[in-house]
């Protein structure tokens, strides 16, 4: 999902059909994946880890750019 909102994925759709290269399969260690396991394994995905993804990277880069509020 990490990968989906980093390449601005607009759907479900579209993230199965990027399953499809090789090189990600290879990086992700799948044959395939349908759009029904996609949605079934974001609906299972807790919603916190990626705030504090999301945060954590923030300040990682306000620290190097010196962003003060």
């Amino acid at each position: 999902m990490l990968y989906s909102q980093l390449q601005e994925t607009e759907s479900l759709h579209a993230l199965s059909d990027c399953l499809f290269e090789e090189e990600l399969q290879t990086a992700v260690d799948l044959d395939s994946i349908s759009i029904s396991q996609l949605s079934r394994r974001l609906n299972g995905m807790n919603p916190d880890l990626f705030q504090r993804l999301f945060l954590d990277l923030v300040s990682q880069i306000h620290a190097k750019t010196h962003y003060t509020f």
